[in-house]
């Protein structure tokens, strides 16, 4: 499996707008993923793209889940953010990636046909480029070089089952183009063999399950998978019928499917469907879409 090119090689955060921020703090506070604020560091020197008092007047909330830290934001003012709920309702908003230097980052993603959406940066130089990905992918694209005076504690921190993120899903229609964008940026794709010889099946018909096609990318210890949406007639089907290109689901790696997916189901959380192998691994999949803009998913890795 191929890794991604730099500046896209280390992924760093899967971003939500939300309606109401505090519909998926109560989702995921209970299975161990406490969303809490974050001290922003520094002054923004330049800001293109959107207004400082719309970025300002947001309710935000984070946590770090692994490597990877996972962001909500629900507008106060009208802008960019609140078109953007408007149009999409709860969705995830933008996939970034750390680097060293977001001004090489950014020069490097432009000389490769993207542009510039909206660009951000403090007085020690740090900041963040976000391109206009969105029709192209199913998100916008993020560089982001973070702040030498970055305060993360324990609280930001996600623990038990849910506290190793290592997949983010893409639903969509066209495969081989949506490929081809993704590969414009220097994420590389390699096929996955799935799950064809599952044991087990719920929510979604084996059929369905075994006409789908999945490829997937690495960027730092981040899956990024490819899914064609396949038969309508299942969950991942007719999703891929509502929408063209998108975020599905986001995939915690887990020890053990019965056990993580009993502890979810105790805490709120209903099964769409689950796929397993007869070694054990597989994946469950919940049904969170609505209220927090993508669905979760357990996985276990043979």
């Amino acid at each position: 499996m191929k890794n991604s090119e730099w500046p896209l090689n280390q992924f760093h955060h899967v971003h939500l707008a939300a309606q109401d921020i505090r519909i998926p703090e109560s989702i995921l506070t209970p299975i161990g993923i406490p969303i809490a604020g974050y001290n922003h560091p520094g002054k923004f020197q330049v800001m293109e793209g959107m207004e400082l008092d719309e970025f300002w007047a947001r309710d935000y909330k984070f946590c770090r889940v692994g490597d990877v830290h996972f962001q909500f934001m629900s507008p106060n003012l009208p802008g960019d953010y609140r078109n953007f709920l408007d149009e999409h309702n709860n969705r995830v908003n933008s996939i970034g990636f750390v680097v060293d230097d977001v001004e090489k980052a950014e020069e490097e993603l432009l000389s490769r046909g993207l542009k510039v959406k909206i660009r951000a940066r403090h007085d020690d130089g740090w900041g963040f480029t976000y391109f206009d990905t969105l029709d192209l992918v199913g998100a916008l694209m993020t560089v982001r070089q973070s702040a030498r005076g970055e305060n993360l504690t324990e609280e930001n921190t996600s623990t038990g089952h849910f506290s190793n993120m290592g997949e983010i899903q893409f639903v969509v229609n066209n495969l081989p183009k949506v490929e081809a964008a993704f590969e414009k940026t220097g994420i590389t794709f390699t096929e996955d063999a799935g799950y064809k010889d599952v044991a087990d099946v719920r929510g979604i018909s084996a059929a369905a399950f075994d006409k789908m096609t999945s490829k997937i990318a690495v960027s730092g210890g981040m899956r990024i998978r490819l899914t064609s949406s396949g038969e309508t007639d299942s969950p991942i089907g007719s999703f891929g019928a509502a929408f063209s290109k998108r975020p599905f689901s986001l995939g915690f790696t887990v020890d053990d499917l019965a056990t993580a997916e009993k502890f979810a189901s105790e805490n709120g959380l209903t099964t769409l469907f689950k796929v397993e192998k007869p070694d054990g691994s597989g994946v469950c999949t919940f049904d969170t879409l609505k209220q927090i803009g993508i669905n979760l998913a357990i996985h276990k890795v043979a």
